[in-house]
């Protein structure tokens, strides 16, 4: 008897299933954990919502081997990327507008999960992108249970230093096209079939609906934000940002103020602007300084609506 089935035959483990189905109790878990099958799955979101997914792999994987592999573009519920999630994972509006909404494949992808154990690479994330995007639509979420592969690399491989997606498969030597989201699943899956047999299942919440819930999940010890990766030759000196108030009207509605604005900026430079915003044109002693402000002023906003339209 191997030590999954002595977990399945302890009298004195919990059979408790909470909220979950019967159908995937404590049991199941364990008999699906030991025979390597589970479902991984990656979603790509169009822009800072996490309820714009825009792309979904998934991965089924039965008795340790991969038997399907299913990709599907998803248009959002704003039809809007970001750049800086698009600079990520490289899908355009072009790719999204013919492209069917959640609800529409709603079913072929819950027939995928219901009832399995789903894995996903920092599956906090990904669960959480899943359940919003289910909030917002009043779709009723599906009976499964999660295993994160990110919390479970860290446990089979703790020689790592880190456990982002690409650290973990450059360690296994497996290749891909990170951020394709059935890539993302693929490789996914190929971790967790090496992970789990490392892993003992005690350390795992199996009657929870997170298996993973309890394992600690460190932080990156060499990790850059990616936002100064894509972004580095978008930083401003902070000096622009300096309020410059000799001469300012301090009756200006604007004086003394911070003014916030967030998006892609197309129509300036972000030094020009940050400076624009930190300097009080509008109160400047000369006539003309102010005309020529207001003048840029209203070219900007020409542009901006012109975008927007």
């Amino acid at each position: 008897m191997n030590s999954l089935e002595a977990l399945a035959q302890d009298p004195h483990r919990s059979k408790g299933t909470g909220d979950l189905h019967n159908r995937l109790g404590y049991e199941v878990v364990v008999e699906r954990l030991t025979a390597l099958t589970f479902t991984a799955i990656d979603f790509e979101t169009a822009n800072e919502q996490r309820n714009s997914i825009c792309a979904i792999g998934v991965v089924q994987v039965r008795n340790g081997t991969i038997t399907k592999t299913w990709k599907q573009f998803i248009q959002p519920p704003e039809l809007r990327v970001s750049e800086i999630n698009q600079s990520v994972h490289r899908i355009r509006y072009e790719d999204l507008v013919n492209a069917p909404t959640f609800p529409e494949i709603w079913n072929d992808l819950k027939a995928m999960i219901e009832n399995c154990v789903v894995a996903a690479h920092n599956a906090e994330f990904g669960m959480n992108v899943l359940k919003q995007t289910l909030d917002l639509y009043g779709l009723e979420e599906p009976s499964i249970r999660t295993l994160c592969t990110l919390k479970l690399s860290q446990v089979a491989f703790p020689q790592l230093d880190d456990y982002r997606l690409a650290d973990v498969t450059k360690y296994l030597g497996l290749e891909f096209r990170h951020h394709s989201c059935d890539e993302d699943a693929r490789v996914c899956a190929e971790i967790a079939i090496q992970a789990i047999p490392r892993v003992s299942l005690k350390k795992l919440d199996l009657d929870d609906t997170d298996l993973t819930r309890s394992l600690f999940k460190a932080a990156s010890k060499t990790k850059v934000s990616g936002f100064s990766d894509v972004f580095a030759d978008k930083r401003i000196d902070s000096d622009l940002l300096k309020p410059q108030l000799e001469g300012a009207d301090p009756n200006h509605p604007f004086y003394g103020r911070r003014l916030v604005f967030t998006g892609d900026i197309r129509a300036m430079q972000r030094s020009v602007a940050a400076e624009n915003g930190s300097s009080p044109r509008s109160g400047h002693q000369h006539k003309h300084q102010q005309e020529n402000a207001d003048r840029r002023n209203r070219r900007w906003c020409r542009s901006i609506e012109a975008q927007e339209n």
